[in-house]
């Protein structure tokens, strides 16, 4: 069923324009020691079979997604997370490009649902220096914008990592049309506390 899941989650991703072609990848816990994780170069849009990696693996293994690296370090740094979501979505990678943080809320919905949405600094992709850099910031958060790359989402299930994902573009298109309108305006301390309430009992 996972791999199904996965699949599944690769497709609706292509369709959504949050990856073309063969980027991006996706991973799912099995068990303790092991994930399935998309393969290198294969069309997401179109995929049909995935592979077994144990996360004991040091090196990239072959047929696996060159990111395997940033999959293994977030496993590793975050034990609640059971699966990881790298895409390209537009909108996310313009703000990263044009400068425009996500870090401090503008929208109520995204405080609830982020608490805040780091932007990594560029770092060359699948390399060792790109995963350890997310590892840090995945620790606490549940969204990440990798710097003129891409970005990640983790959650326990792969709706909840999918959701996010969804999420985070949206976020970053209202952004960008706030920008084009003339400004982006933050909300301020007071509404971030009442707001900090609700995420906290959620």
């Amino acid at each position: 069923m996972r791999r199904k899941q996965i699949i599944s989650v690769c497709r609706h991703l292509y369709k959504k324009g949050l990856l073309v072609s063969s980027e991006g990848n996706v991973s799912a816990k099995i068990g303790s020691s092991k994930i399935l994780i998309t393969p290198s170069g294969k069309r997401k849009g179109f995929l049909t079979d995935l592979v077994v990696v144990s996360l004991g693996e040091k090196r990239t293994p072959p047929g696996a997604s060159v990111e395997y690296p940033l999959h293994r370090e977030i496993y590793r740094v975050r034990s609640d997370v059971r699966c990881v979501i790298h895409a390209h979505p537009p909108f996310a990678i313009a703000c990263s490009l044009a400068g425009v943080s996500l870090r401090r809320p503008f929208l109520a919905e995204t405080s609830i649902a982020f608490g805040t949405i780091p932007t990594l600094p560029y770092r060359t992709p699948s390399t060792v220096a790109l995963a350890k850099g997310l590892g840090r910031s995945i620790r606490n958060h549940s969204a990440v914008v990798l710097g003129k790359h891409g970005a990640v989402t983790v959650g326990a299930t792969l709706e909840e990592a999918l959701d996010r994902m969804e999420q985070l573009e949206q976020v970053a298109k209202i952004a960008c049309l706030a920008q084009l309108m003339g400004r982006l305006p933050w909300l301020n301390k007071k509404e971030l506390k009442a707001l900090e309430k609700i995420r906290q009992r959620l």
